[in-house]
């Protein structure tokens, strides 16, 4: 499968916010999207810090996370995974427009 197959390129600009290591800890840029106009599950996607243009990875969001797409470092790989456990609750209620994207990032917690 190719990247582009996790990707919903007509509605990405408008629901999906990144997050940066001040709100994450992690030193990539983390993507977390509502559930609008795509059929599957919740995911994020990262990207470096100096390539936005580009999601590199794509990591389902559930207890056990799942890396679907791309390759990370195992020590980053593993951060992620804590990261997104730590936070599933608030990015699942995002996933599903229970709360807006101010109270997602005020609710986040940094690794």
């Amino acid at each position: 499968m190719k990247l582009k197959d996790y990707i919903d390129e007509e509605n990405q600009l408008f629901e999906i916010s990144n997050l940066h290591k001040r709100h994450t800890g992690i030193d990539y840029i983390i993507w977390v999207s509502s559930k609008i106009g795509v059929k599957h599950g919740p995911r994020v996607k990262l990207s470096s810090k100096n390539n936005t243009e580009n999601l590199d990875v794509v990591i389902t969001v559930e207890s056990n996370p799942t890396l679907l797409y791309g390759k990370l470092p195992p020590k980053v790989l593993d951060d992620v995974k804590m990261w997104i456990v730590k936070n599933e609750d608030v990015l699942i209620k995002y996933w599903y427009n229970k709360i807006d994207t101010g109270e997602m990032i005020n609710s986040i917690k940094r690794l």
